[in-house]
């Protein structure tokens, strides 16, 4: 065989194994599509994110204001708001160390990442804390 006919053959049996992989991966595609409608609760959606195998929603943010168990976070200019468990553990990490505190010991102005829920109902409910130090350099 020539040199260009083992080359065009290649080519060819590229492109069929090609078509085919693209064939059978959009028919053996899974449709979790939710389509959420505005101003409409979003069931499904809730549903999905208060599941079992959701154990956490990381939110990550500088305090803007805490009121009793309730925190609000910063990012980028987008705030969020949500309550805290009574039992969650607040820790404080620096370069050092990581060490339990008080929920007192949040201020205004921290780094914040919080292990969050969505709860049946649709909220945000915050359960671990961790305060974040600026790292000296």
């Amino acid at each position: 065989m020539e040199n260009s006919t083992i080359y065009f053959s290649l080519i060819v049996i590229a492109i069929m194994a090609f078509v085919f992989g693209t064939g059978f991966g959009f028919f053996m595609r899974t449709d979790n599509n939710i389509n959420i409608v505005q101003g409409q609760p979003a069931t499904e959606l809730i549903s999905l994110l208060s599941s079992n195998p959701v154990s956490a929603i990381m939110i990550y943010g500088t305090v803007e204001d805490i009121n009793g168990k309730n925190v609000v976070i910063s990012n980028q200019e987008e705030n969020i708001s949500l309550e805290i468990e009574s039992s969650a553990k607040v820790y404080k990490a620096d370069s050092e160390k990581t060490e339990e505190v008080k929920f007192e010991d949040i201020k205004k102005g921290d780094a914040l990442t919080i292990n969050s829920a969505i709860t049946s109902d649709g909220k945000l409910k915050g359960g671990a804390i961790y305060i974040f130090s600026a790292i000296q350099q």
